[in-house]
Parts: structure tokens; sequence; C-alpha cells
């Protein structure tokens, strides 16, 4: 009991400790962030253990900020060297001037960097670090105070052995990381990243991008492996925990999954990693696992293996922090909790300390207090052991009735403050989110915008002509992308011809105001008074001439140089010059841009000046992103990412029309007036009062202990009083035995209330908000193209998850969040199992609002497929989904299986379920409430084989109650090649309309392959109501074509007389029309035919089909029968009444070849000899007459002469003749050589 008390005092801490907040605060870099409940929780938790002498190490840092400048690999080693005491880097400024390469050194990594590292877009290269130790990157550890921008870096980061905190550059990150990029690998075992290992929770990862390959078995992403802070505009390019190089390696054949990455990457057969335990968990493209914010990132890499690996994400493995407006346009795969954007969205859980608990133990504590003082009372003249005793006790409870009282009171003032803290942090977040909308929060793009308008414009230019949008668009829709290309491209054009020559002329004016004494600026610049222009300006006057006399003036050919040394300007070794020609080029590139926009004339209506200027491309640009949004969805996966690029590209290209400076700024000022957010915190009279609470409740179970043993000689009323003592003391041991199970040991599964849906459209704890997946999703189980799972993992069990939602105010332990909101699917999410969707493969918990699925659901094997969600057991609101659904039961156009649907729509087709399936849901629990849901379908009905109004209803294509997109279909044309390791590949996409024909005329090529040539499963559609998937697979051409086979009367078969060689397909037939000059069935023998009719033996008349070839090798033997008993023949082309005979171009075993021109001609066979077959039987019918003639004489000779030896004779003569006759050999004439002839 004691332990069990002693372990009270870390539940209570669990409780209160766990709130929920959302609040706003100013982080590295002067950004202002949001931070999650869950990174409150754990900021909370963290104990400086450094705190009692901060003040002393803060006075070892200089107040001066040094700077320190690298241009070699020796001096970077220096750097690293000195970095190894933690405060040596604060605030200093380390810059990189030029590219390095560490090759060939014994380079470990910066152990820790405090200050500011700017790599100036230089390269550190070579980069190789295989040693055995863990905190492995180019920084081991970059503190609270540091920063490291601008910088790329290729390398190997393999250590040996199972490491973890593995990064690209930086291991531990506590700091600013901004405008980085990795290429390389990187490999270890936990928490592994192309950027970082672990983002820690001051972290914040800016605009940074990993290219090559990621390996890690727990926790790896491809910017970082755990994230507890911010990553926002990252792109991830990297593999991660993926090989599709060697097709041969498979799962089966593999010991472990490291094994596999290894062979591949590494060719490391005998490493540790080879026999490490694969099962591979928490895996995203831009993050393993995340209890932060991730914003604005995109994942173009693929992640996970086929069936291995738990929590796998394209974004995010598994989170319960913020993912917002991120997009994936990977593959990925995995066993368990595939999503394309995260694998495992766990809920945020506050645990509830209801004042219920403490109420209890003070009603009990109270009640311990007056059982007590009467039993004193009893015993007042009785016992004074008993008495002293029972006073003591009394002391105690008094003590523990006035810890809980102020535990009690303290908690309610902090969850007070706790409310109003998260309304302001609430108010504050919503401005700031309102405000940066306008301008995307930039302020350090808004500086740099005017200054690179040219280029930016330029590269807007260069973007749109490599987007290559037309394939895939209506005719429509063309028209409008060609305007507004047209449109940039004059802008481009304009903006180049009047900024260029404007530019250098208020650069040349900025410098001779410098050097003219009569002007102000010539005070700031004395040592200008030395620069001679080698041309000659004109005449320019601000009072009376326009900016166009200003360029006119000052464009002019020449140079600038030193009068005194004639040196050239400006001279990098001299700071005036410097600073002179910075200023000039600053105020020329501002007054530039201001020129080329005031002259620019517009191609729209002919208007002039900036505004024409400012329409035109803001107008162009949102033509081009509206374009670019809905058709991006058809593209193939490369296409795919070359557009998202562009994208970004147009939004950087445009930054300079938003004045994001200044509105930012505004921000800032705003936010800064309010004054800190003011978080409770417990005091240390609230800590006091919990160790009192702990000690009085043990100086009770100590002297009640001690009280049994000093009441024996007692009477019965005061063993009566003190039994009723000791029962109350046993309530309240009981109701603390309680509070330790709920918060340490409690069943978690059945104790949560889910308060998603009441705060889904404001909620940002384990929120997934505004993200887009492209990719595709391959799993096992509980996989879709959002997030494969809602629910809570049990760590120690990766199969399963917590199942149920109990809805008990009165007696809930914990309070739980989790939604997906306003996310898109458009790619096929598919499963081995069951749980597949397109939003979520199961929820568990939670609320899904405003999502829509576009791509289509399919399981090999299972069921509970839908196109929002598998299966559901609570909350799923104004969602949509469009397109195919395939699964053997549970199978429904928004859930499998659900609770609780409303306000829903749906254009699916359901394909291959044999029981519970319907447009909107396969089954609805008793306790589920449907209201309000749409769907489109001749065919189907609403949840499985009933329709319901109201609930879930059909309406007519064109309603106005359905989602604008579903006016379009989308027809997938995919290739089902056997070759393929990958499976299925998309050929194309397009959007068709309701009711539209298909037919194979407008199917897409597919790309040749040698021997081979397409076929289609569906030929034509006469009317599409629903996307369709039209699969073209390969099939072997048949090189050889005979005519269809026949059959004798005796059933026997046999074989064609005529082949043709050829590239035919499978439902060719080689088509030949015989005109046999006698019954060729009924044909025995020569000796019952005449010889012209044996001769002329038959006509083929041959229809070969079209197979492109212009000549076709004729193969022809005849028949065994008719070719032995008629010796040799010959083949003639017919043409008319013209017979010509054809060559013999060679043999194919018996049939003899011919090259014949055509697809349509007409054979005649003859046989030459056929006369002498005939003849042959008449010289046998002779011979055999005279041989009887002979016989009779030669017996009528032996006869009269009685000779024995003459019938020996006769009977040696007969027996030969005999023979012959039955070998049909030639008793009088041999003609077989004149057959060789």
């Amino acid at each position: 009991m004691k332990k069990r008390v002693c372990m009270l005092l870390p539940g209570i801490v669990l409780f209160i400790n766990s709130a929920v907040c959302v609040y706003g605060e100013t982080g590295n870099d002067g950004q202002e962030t949001i931070t999650t409940g869950t990174q409150t929780g754990a900021l909370e938790e963290q104990k400086d253990v450094d705190a009692d002498i901060k003040d002393d190490i803060d006075s070892l840092i200089p107040d001066d900020i040094e700077e320190i400048t690298i241009g070699s690999a020796e001096e970077f080693l220096k750097f690293a060297e000195s970095c190894r005491l933690d405060t040596w880097s604060v605030n200093k400024r380390v810059v990189l001037s030029k590219d390095i390469s560490l090759a060939n050194t014994s380079f470990a990594g910066v152990p820790t960097f405090g200050g500011e590292f700017d790599g100036c877009g230089h390269t550190i290269s070579d980069l190789s670090i295989k040693s055995d130790m863990s905190y492995v990157a180019l920084f081991s550890n970059v503190q609270k105070t540091g920063i490291i921008r601008n910088l790329n870096v290729k390398g190997t980061i393999v250590p040996t052995g199972k490491q973890v905190i593995i990064g690209g550059i930086v291991a531990d990150n506590h700091g600013l990381l901004s405008k980085l990029s990795y290429e390389g690998v990187v490999s270890g075992d936990d928490y592994v990243g192309g950027i970082a290992g672990k983002n820690e929770l001051e972290g914040n990862i800016k605009d940074c991008t990993a290219k090559g390959y990621i390996k890690g078995v727990h926790f790896t992403g491809g910017i970082a492996g755990e994230n507890m802070g911010n990553i926002s505009g990252c792109v991830n390019e990297s593999a991660v925990n993926t090989t599709n190089v060697d097709s041969q390696i498979t799962i089966d054949s593999m010991n472990t999954l490291n094994k596999v990455l290894n062979i591949i990457k590494n060719g490391d057969k005998g490493s540790d990693e080879a026999s490490a335990d694969i099962t591979s968990v928490d895996i995203g493209g831009i993050a393993g696992t995340s209890i932060g914010i991730i914003s604005g990132c995109t994942n173009k890499g693929q992640v996970g293996y086929k069936h291995v690996g738990y929590n796998v994400g394209g974004i995010v493995g598994r989170q319960s922090g913020y993912v917002s407006s991120c997009i994936n346009n990977g593959v990925i795969r995995g066993r368990k909790d595939v999503g394309g954007i995260v694998g495992q969205a766990e809920p945020y859980v506050t645990v509830d300390l209801s004042r219920d608990v403490a109420y209890q133990l003070n009603i009990a504590i109270n009640d311990l207090h007056n059982k007590v003082t009467k039993t004193l009372k009893d015993v007042k003249y009785q016992s004074n052991t008993i008495t002293n005793r029972l006073n003591v006790i009394q002391e105690y409870t008094a003590g523990a009735i006035e810890d809980v009282r102020f535990i009690s009171n303290e908690t309610t003032d902090f969850a007070n403050g706790v409310s109003g803290a998260t309304s302001e942090a609430f108010s504050r977040v919503q401005y700031i989110i309102e405000e940066s909308a306008k301008d995307d929060g930039l302020l350090d793009n808004a500086d740099d915008a005017i200054e690179h308008t040219s280029d930016a414009v330029s590269s807007l230019k260069e973007t749109v002509k490599d987007l290559d949008y037309e394939q895939y668009m209506s005719e429509e829709d063309k028209k409008k992308y060609e305007k507004a290309k047209e449109t940039l491209e004059s802008i481009a054009s304009q903006y180049a011809i009047l900024s260029e020559p404007a530019y250098k002329a208020y650069y040349n004016k900025f410098i001779a105001d410098a050097k003219n004494p009569s002007t102000p600026a010539a005070a700031l610049y004395p040592n200008a008074s030395d620069l001679d222009y080698s041309g000659t300006f004109g005449s320019y006057s601000p009072l009376t001439d326009s900016d166009t006399k200003l360029v006119e003036s000052y464009n002019v050919p020449g140079d600038w140089t030193h009068l005194s040394d004639g040196r050239a300007f400006p001279d990098k070794e001299d700071e005036s010059d410097i600073s002179l020609a910075k200023d000039a080029s600053n105020y020329a590139t501002v007054q530039a841009d201001k020129y080329a926009q005031n002259h620019y004339q517009s191609g729209v209506d002919g208007g002039e000046g900036s505004f024409f200027y400012t329409r035109d491309l803001a107008d162009a640009k949102a033509e081009i992103e509206s374009l670019t949004k809905k058709y991006i969805r058809l593209m193939a996966e490369e296409a795919r990412g070359d557009a998202l690029d562009a994208m970004s590209s147009l939004e950087e290209a445009t930054d300079h029309l938003e004045e994001a400076g200044d509105q930012a700024k505004g921000i800032v000022r705003n936010i800064a007036g309010r004054g800190e957010i003011s978080f409770p915190r417990f005091s240390a009279e609230y800590k006091a009062h919990t160790v009192s609470l702990a000690n009085n409740m043990q100086g009770m179970n100590d002297n009640f202990g001690l009280l049994n043993n000093e009441m024996n000689n007692a009477t019965g009323v005061i063993v009566d009083d003190l039994q009723s003592v000791a029962d109350q003391f046993n309530v309240i041991m009981n109701l603390y035995a309680d509070a330790i199970d709920g918060v340490l040991e409690k069943d978690y599964s059945n104790t949560f209330e889910d308060v998603s849906l009441e705060e889904a459209l404001i909620c940002t704890d384990a929120t997934i908000d505004g993200c887009i997946n492209y990719g595709e999703a391959y799993g096992d189980i509980d996989t879709s193209g959002i997030a494969g799972t809602m629910a809570i993992e049990y760590d120690f069990d990766a199969e399963s998850d917590i199942t149920g939602i109990k809805d008990a105010k009165l007696n809930t332990s914990f309070i739980s969040k989790c939604v997906l909101r306003d996310n898109k699917n458009y790619n096929t999410a598919e499963g081995e199992k069951s749980y597949i969707g397109g939003i979520c493969g199961l929820q568990e918990m939670g609320t899904i609002i405003n999502c829509a699925n576009y791509g289509n659901m399919k399981s090999n094997s299972g069921e509970y497929v839908g196109g929002v969600c598998g299966s559901s057991l609570s909350y799923i609101v104004s969602s949509s989904s469009k397109g195919i659904l395939d699964g053997m039961s549970y199978v429904g156009g928004i859930v499998g299986d659900g609770a609780n649907i409303r306000d829903c729509r749906a254009l699916v087709d359901i394909k291959d379920a044999d029981s519970w399936y319907g447009a909107i849901a396969g089954h609805v629990s008793d306790e589920g409430e449907v209201r309000g849901n749409y769907f489109v379908s001749d065919r189907l009905a609403g949840i499985d084989r009933v329709s319901y109004s109201l609930k879930a209803e059909p309406v007519p294509h064109d309603s106005k109650d359905l989602p604008t997109d579903f006016a379009d279909l989308t027809v997938t044309y995919e290739l089902d090649d056997d070759e393929n390791g990958d499976g299925k590949t998309i050929v194309k996409k397009s959007n068709r309309k309701y009711g539209d024909k298909l037919d194979e005329q407008g199917y897409p090529i597919v790309e040749p392959k040698d021997g081979y040539y397409v076929t289609w499963d569906k030929s034509s559609i006469d009317s599409a109501t629903s996307d369709q998937i039209i699969t073209a697979k390969y099939c072997r051409y048949r090189t050889t074509i005979a005519e269809e086979d026949k059959e004798h009367d005796d059933g026997e078969a046999y074989q064609s007389e005529l082949l043709v060689d050829g590239k035919f397909k499978a439902e060719d037939k080689l088509v030949v029309e015989r005109n046999d000059s006698f019954d060729v069935k009924k044909f025995t023998s020569a000796k019952d035919y005449d010889a012209e009719t044996l001769k002329n033996y038959t006509t083929l008349k041959v229809t070969v089909p079209d197979d492109g070839e212009t000549v076709h090798t004729v193969r022809y033997k005849p028949l065994y029968k008719i070719n032995d008993a008629l010796g040799s023949f010959e083949v003639y082309l017919v043409n008319g009444e013209e017979e010509q005979l054809l060559t013999k171009t060679g043999e194919m075993g018996e049939y003899s070849t011919y090259d014949i021109e055509g697809n349509e001609f007409t054979l005649k066979v003859k046989f030459p000899k056929a006369g002498l077959a005939v003849s042959k039987y008449k010289y046998m019918v002779i011979a055999a007459i005279i041989i009887g003639l002979v016989f009779i004489a030669l017996l009528v000779i032996a006869t009269i002469c009685g000779s024995k030896k003459v019938p020996k004779i006769f009977r040696r003569i007969a027996r030969k003749l005999s023979k012959r006759i039955e070998g049909k050999e030639q008793i009088f004439y041999d003609d077989s050589e004149d057959d060789k002839k």
C-alpha cells in the first residue's frame, strides 16, 4: 500500500499536466509559430537541469558577435574541433566562402553548435561517416540558439552497428535549419532523417530538401526521423526504406528487411544489421513520427517496402500533432497502417483529472476526521494511549483535508488559467492565419521580392512553357491556358526590354549624384569624387523631364573607373567601392522595377501602367494555378512531380505582388503589442501540498497499524468507534488505489470521450488539414489515400489498435481528439486484406469532415472498403467520394461499415462485392445516425439493398446537391504487364462527361513491346455513368496460323496442309476456301481415279489476316496419304486465267515454303506424275495375269515330265512374286529414278 500511495503523486501530475492548449509564441528567426497541445504537454514535462547555473553559463558567452570565414576543409576541421565546448560557438557567425570537400579526412561531425552557420549556397561534399557511434551527422547537435542556413551537403552517413539519432546534416536539432539540402545516403537504426535525426520541441526546419536514400528501422523520415517541433516548406525526393532495383529479391527470400537493403545499397552482407529485427515502424516521407507541426511540405520519393512496416505515410508515419497543406506524390508501401499522408493518425489525449476525485477524497477524509473526533470523546477517560494515538491520527487527517482542499482549488484555478490562455492563443493563432494567408508570412522573401523581379518573371515564363498541360486539357481549357501563357510571355518580354536599360540608367545616375558635390549624396560617399565614367551622359532635369528622358540620358555605353590610379569600379578590395556599388544596385533595382511596371502596356485591353501590369500578372497566374489544380491529378507520377515544381516556381515568381514584408511586420507588431501569454504552472506550494498529502496518508496508515495493537483492551463502544474509523480509512485508501489504477493501470480501450466532432472545424491537435495525396498507397490492412488508421497505437503490439469509443461523460477518464479536415485523395489505395478507404482505412475514433476522395479503392482478398473510410466507429461529415470500389463485402461509396454519416455525397461503382454493399454504406450499426446523404447510381441502393429518404437517397447526376467535381468522370487507362514486377501501371487518365461513349479509337497509345500486341478489356462503353478503369494487356503475337482444324468422319485430327507465318493476334483466323478435284476424305488409292483428276489436286483461295506485312511466308504440305500415293507436287499462284509456278524458298520440317505477296491470293496444287501412279496399277494387273498363265504352264509341264525339281523352282518363284505384290513393288519397271529427275 505504501508503494501505491507514493505512486499517486506522479499520477496526479500526469492528469493535470496533460491539458489541451494551442498558443502562439515567437520562435527562432522571429517567426510566429503555432504550438499544439501535444507539444505543450511535452514542454511542460521538460526540466532544465542546468537552471541553477544558467546565469554562470551566460556570463561565459561574449556579448559581441564574432564572424568566422571558412574557405577550406582544413579550416572547417579546425572549426569542428573548437566546437567540442558547447559555449564556444554561441554568438559566433560562421560563413562558408566556397565549396569544400571532406574527402580523405577523419571527420566525425561538429560536436555541438550554438551560433549561426551561413553556407551562402555553397556545398560541403564527400562527407563520409562510418564509425561505430550514435548522434552522427555533419552537426551532431544544434543548440536552441543555433542557426544553420543556405548550405548544401553531399555524402554518405552509414555508421556501423545499431546506431540511433542519425541525420544528413544535423543529428539532434534544437535550433533553426533553413534552406538546406542533403544528397546521399543516410542509414541507422532509430531516429534517422535526411536532414535531421530528431527535431526537438524548440527545433524548426524550413525550406529544406533531401535527395538519395534513407534507411532506418524505427522513426525514419526523408527530412526528420522524429519531429517534436516545426517543419515547413520542405521537400523530400529521397527513397525511404524502399528498393525497386532488383526485382528478383523478395521478402520471402530474405531473412530480414535490413539485409535486403544492405545487399541492395551497401553490398554489406556481413553487417550486424543484416540479422536485425526487420519490424520497421513509423516511416514517413517527411518525418517518421511527429507530435509537432508539419506544414507546406511535399514528398516526391517512394516510401516503404511491400508487405513490410507499420505506420507508413507519405508525409509522416505516425502523428498526433498538426499536419497542414502537405502534398504527397510518391508511392507508399507497407504492411499495416499505410496512408498517402499519414500512416497512423493518433488522437491527442488529455487525461481528465476530474474534480470528482478530489471531491470524493475531500468528503471521505472529512468523514474520517469526524469519526476520529467522536472516538476521542468516547475514549477520553478510558485510555490515554489510544487517545494519544487518535490525536496523532487526527492531526494527519486535518493536514490531509487541507492538502486535498488546496489541490482541488488549485486544480480549478489551473483549468481556468488554461482555458483563458487557450482562448487568447486561439485568438492570436486565428489572427496569424488570416494575416499570413495574405502574404504567406514570409518576411525573408518579402525583402528580396523586388530585387529579383526580373529573374522571377523570366522564371515564370519558363515554368509555364515546361508545364505542357495541353495533352490533358479540354478544348475550352486549352484556349484559357493559351491566353494566360501569351499574357505571361508578353509580361516577361516587356519587363526585360524596359527594366534592363532602366537599371543601368538609374545605377549610373546614383553614382553620378554621389560624385556631384552639390548633391546630398556626395556627403555619404566622399570617395565617389575619384570616379569617372567613360561615356557621356545626356542632359536631364528632374523638375521638367520624365523618367523616360532619364533612362535615355544615363543609359549610355561606358564604364566607371578611378581617376587617380585607373582602377575599375567597383574594386572588390575597396570597402567604400563595395558600399557605393551595393547601394547603387539596390536603388537601380527598385527604380527599374517601378519604371518597367509604369510603362507596361497590357495585351488584354491596351491599358498602360503598374495597375494593368499587376492585374494581368495576377490574372494569368490565377488561371494557370486553377488549370494546374484541375489537371494535375490526371498526370503520370513523373509529370505530376514536374508540375508541382512548376507551381512552386510560379508562387516564388509572383511573391513581389503580395507586399509581404509590410503585412508580415504588421503581424509581428500586433502580436508583440499584446504581451506574452501567461500560461499557468503549478506553484511550489501546490507541489508542497502534494508531498504533504502523501506524507499525511502515510502517517495515517502507520498510526492505524499501531492503533490496532493498542485497542485490544478497549470497551465495546470504543471498539465500534475504532472499527468505523478503520472502515472509513479503507474507503479512503480504496479511493487512492482506484485513482492510481485509473491513471497508471487503467484499460484505456473503453474510457475515452471523443470531442473531435465539436471541435472539428477549429482543432489543430491531432489534425490533418488541407492535405492532398497524388500517390498510390499499397498495404496489407488499414490502407488509405490520407490516413491508414485513426486510433491509439499499442507500442507493444503493432498489429493492434485501441478499438471503441465510450460516451460516458459521468465517468470519463480521458478526452481525445483526432480530425481529418479538408483533405483530398486523387489516387488508388489497394490492400491485400481489409480496411481500405480513400480518406481513412480504419477509423476507430475522431471525425472526418469536408474531405473528398477521387481515387479507386481495392481489397484483393478482404472486406471493409469505402470511398471515404473502410470501417468507421465514429463520425464522417460533409465528405464525398467518386471512384471505383472493389471488395468482397462491406463495401460502400462513403463507408464500408459505418456509424454516423452526415451530409455526404457519392458517385461510385462497386465491383465484385457479394454482400453488404451500397452507394453510401455497405452496413450501418444499429446505433448509428445517418442524415442527408445523396448518391448517383442506377444500379446501387443507398445502404446495402435499400435506399432511404433524407438518409441515403438517390439523385440525378446533374443535381445541385452534388459537388461540382462530379460533373467530370475520370477514365483511367492502365497497363497490366506480367513482366512488370510493380504490377499495373497508369498509361493515362482523362476526364469525360457523364454519359459519354468510349471506344478504342479514343484510347491512348501504349508503348509497343517487341513480339507483342495490346488488347483492351473493354473495347467500348456505350454510356459512362461512373469512373472507369480500362486495362490494356500485352499479348504475344502468334507467329504462325493454320486453317481451322477439321476432323475426318472417324474423328481423327489431321495436320493443316497450309500454314502462314507473320504477326497475328489471338482472334485472327486464316480463311482457306478449298476446291478439291476429288473427295479427299474418301481417297484410299490412285487406282480409283483417272490421272487428270488426280493431277489437278486442289485450288485454295486464301485470306490472310492483316498484320501490317505485305509479303508472307506460306508453308505447304499435302496430306500424307495423298503425297505418298501421288509423288511430288507443284504450287501455282493463280491470277485470273494465268497460273504462275512458285519457286520454293526453303523447307521447314516436312513443309515447303513460299513467299507470297498480299493478304488475299489463290493457289493451285498439282501432282504432275499422278498418271504414273494410275498406270502402275494397270501394269500390275497385266503382270499378275501373265504370272498366272506361266504358273499354270509350269504345272502342266511338271505333270507331263514327272520331274521333281520343277515344283521346287516354281514354289520359289511364286513366293518371291507374292512378296512383291504384297509390298506393291514394281515387278517389271522401276520408275523411282524418273521421280528424282
